[in-house]
């Protein structure tokens, strides 16, 4: 996880990020991701941030459909060059 100052419009506000949340395979359905999550986003909004992103690798859909059970809705698509 981590916490980013960033500026909207005339105030200034706090994004976070959660980061490279995995669980393998053998411990998929046992509620970990959700309590990871949970535990992740919960850390974040008492560390007063008024935003949180993540990225998932595209075509992901189980991830994607994770992340939309906990609330999250997709914003943006990512591109990079290699």
């Amino acid at each position: 996880m981590s916490v980013d100052k960033t500026s909207t419009s005339d105030e200034q506000s706090l994004l976070g990020q959660l980061e490279s949340l995995y669980v393998g395979r053998d411990y998929r359905k046992l509620g970990l991701g959700v309590s990871l999550a949970s535990k992740g986003i919960a850390w974040l909004k008492n560390n007063s941030v008024s935003s949180i992103q993540l990225s998932v690798g595209q075509g992901n859909e189980q991830a994607i459909s994770f992340y939309q059970k906990l609330g999250f809705r997709e914003r943006a698509t990512t591109m990079q060059l290699f």
